[in-house]
């Protein structure tokens, strides 16, 4: 199987990503005293922030989890140890289950702060808000990625192991490096995600 044949649901992200973005668009209406400088911050906001930041906490945890046995995989296959290899692929199933699901209520705790970022104050913050949110959808879809590099992964080791004409000799390492930068990039949009939040809270914090 080639890396080429990991096919990945774009339009599930899309449409996922499309739906985020469209309330974002369509939340364009202010109350009255949204100019004022006061700060606000509903609490139906203030408790999706915290639940998504908590979804974001364990996927980052999930994903360096991943990292090192991903790297075990990769030790295992260069050492001809295929058992071993698919071993480890199965054992991380539940681990990308569990990354699945996250996923999934993180994207409904986004929509829950997006639903109510139209009324933060000040613009700065909101702006803020905004912005941090978009980085969290971004990261969705570098999940569903990873997710589909490793169901190509596990198909891949079970060629090898079985002796399946249709493996290819790079195919485990290439898509080993393609779970590696999903990686990163999951554990690089966190981080900003929570610098932008961190942010957030300097500009509407109250006296």
């Amino acid at each position: 199987m080639k890396i080429g044949q990991v096919r990945v649901n774009k339009f599930g992200v899309a449409a996922m990503a499309f739906a985020a973005l469209a309330i974002l668009g369509t939340s364009a209406y202010f109350i009255v005293n949204s100019f004022s400088e006061d700060s606000f911050v509903s609490e139906a906001f203030i408790d999706a922030r915290k639940e998504a930041s908590f979804m974001a906490f364990q996927i980052n945890y999930l994903t360096e989890k991943s990292l090192e046995v991903l790297s075990r995989i990769s030790e295992a296959d260069r050492k001809y140890n295929f058992s071993r290899a698919l071993e480890l692929v199965h054992e991380e199933q539940d681990d990308i289950k569990e990354i699945r699901e996250k996923s999934i209520s993180l994207t409904k705790e986004l929509d829950n702060m997006t639903r109510e970022v139209s009324i933060i104050r000040p613009e700065k913050a909101r702006n803020l808000a905004i912005s941090a949110i978009s980085e969290e959808i971004s990261l969705i879809n570098h999940l569903v990625n990873y997710n589909a590099f490793f169901g190509g992964l596990l198909e891949t080791l079970k060629f090898k192991f079985s002796g399946d004409i249709r493996y290819d000799s790079s195919d485990v390492q290439d898509l080993v490096n393609n779970m590696n930068k999903e990686v990163a990039e999951v554990n690089r949009l966190n981080k900003t995600f929570g610098e932008k939040l961190a942010e957030f809270d300097k500009l509407t914090e109250k006296p």
